[in-house]
């Protein structure tokens, strides 16, 4: 059974893209949904990333974020794509 995490853990929220951050498109607002997938679906589709990723997160953070640090350099030494 799964357990929803505190909203006071960063993790449990997420976020999306703003229309202007990416290169191609309209810098118009998103449109609502129009067709939302089931809650039964979608929870079928990301638990099992969603666990692994707060597991993770949870106990290896130091590598986490130097593995960020080296991504972050790798984008400003070839540029964005």
């Amino acid at each position: 059974m799964t357990k929803p995490l505190s909203l006071s853990d960063f993790r449990a929220v997420r976020v999306i893209l703003e229309p202007d951050d990416f290169a191609l498109g309209s810098d118009e607002p998103d449109q609502p949904p129009s067709d939302l997938i089931a809650e039964k679906t979608w929870h079928g589709i990301m638990d099992l990333p969603d666990d692994v990723a707060v597991r993770t997160s949870a106990h290896r953070g130091q590598v986490l974020g130097e593995v960020h640090w080296i991504w972050e350099r790798w984008v400003e030494a070839i540029g964005e794509a």
